[in-house]
């Protein structure tokens, strides 16, 4: 393919869902690993696609990063009712008790991300999840990620 060859292709909303988990579980955190690893033979396997020089791509780090910034507010506002729905639909009748585990925990950050500020108990860059998991299952109710600096008891 000489360099003036431009070459276009379409990614499903699936595959580019894929590429981004399968990064994840790889180890590959960062968005910007998406440019090295869509020429990974590896990661073109995973795809069905052909693991040759100048064979098809994976989607890049400006794909992956629209990907992850369209999400709305509403859209995660249902993920979270879909959880706690789930949890419910495996109870037939109401439990007699339902007990909450809520916990924050400190997410160490690298670099200037988004949110990612100074806590000063751990005197780190940090994001301050919180976690709701009823305690009884462990079934993960919701995960909000709040900003390094948030209180402990902020959105509980």
């Amino acid at each position: 393919m000489s360099p003036t060859t431009v070459c276009t292709f379409y990614l499903s909303l699936f595959q580019l869902v894929s590429q981004r988990i399968y990064q994840i579980v790889a180890g590959y955190e960062d968005t910007l690993d998406s440019n090295y690893l869509r020429h990974d033979p590896i990661f073109k396997i995973i795809y069905d696609k052909i693991p040759q020089m100048g064979a098809e791509l994976l989607a890049s780090q400006p794909t992956i990063s629209r990907l992850e910034n369209r999400i709305t507010k509403q859209e995660i506002k249902r993920i979270r009712r879909f959880f706690v729905d789930k949890f419910l639909q495996n109870h037939p009748s109401a439990p007699e008790q339902i007990v909450l585990d809520i916990d924050g925990f400190d997410a160490y950050t690298h670099g200037h991300q988004q949110l990612s500020l100074f806590h000063g108990y751990y005197g780190h860059q940090i994001y301050f999840p919180v976690l709701v998991n009823e305690a009884n299952s462990g079934y993960p109710l919701i995960l909000h990620l709040r900003p390094g600096n948030s209180h402990a008891g902020k959105g509980v």
